[in-house]
């Protein structure tokens, strides 16, 4: 599967782009630095603090967010980390992020994750479906990373909010 990982050297992404590669997906990195990358892929360089759209938009067109599904071509946008530890403003603009995904026509998981840890990965987590995970209060970065490179090709996921947490 062609996969494109935004900030592929940050600390979830790392893992994304490693298991990714390991798996052997074809993978593109965007990334602001390539010189952090840890694993021999194309990569395009983006400002991802760059408040413009357009740029990151531009780095990204024709770079593996596709995938022919036998059914046609769709493009799939795995949106994470939401976090715990964000409160009132940035909780609206989830809820709008989601709005703007699901009038969007595209098929899209949105994945929100408890406190990233950098404990080694167990495989074994929990998932909730439109809330959070009860008492799912971490998860280690490989974990997610785990989760995210599963949740691209199931269709289960898609259109919808998953937690995922210990």
């Amino acid at each position: 599967m062609k996969l494109t990982v935004v900030a592929a050297t940050g600390g979830v992404g790392r893992h994304v782009l490693e298991q990714a590669v390991d798996a052997g997906h074809d993978v593109t990195a965007i990334v602001r630095n390539p010189a952090g990358l840890t694993r021999p892929v194309r990569t395009e360089v983006a400002d991802l603090a760059a408040p413009d759209a357009a740029a990151l938009e531009s780095a990204v067109a024709g770079v593996g967010l596709t995938k022919d599904a036998g059914a046609g071509i769709f493009i799939r946008y795995v949106v994470t980390p939401l976090s715990n530890r964000f409160m009132g403003r940035h909780y609206a603009d989830v809820a709008l992020m989601e709005d703007l995904l699901r009038g969007s026509g595209l098929e899209w998981t949105a994945v929100g994750l408890p406190l990233l840890t950098d404990k080694p990965p167990t495989g074994r987590y929990r998932t909730a479906y439109g809330q959070s995970v009860r008492r799912g209060l971490r998860i280690s970065r490989a974990d997610a990373a785990g989760f995210l490179l599963h949740a691209v090709d199931q269709p289960v996921t898609f259109g919808q909010t998953v937690a995922v947490a210990y």
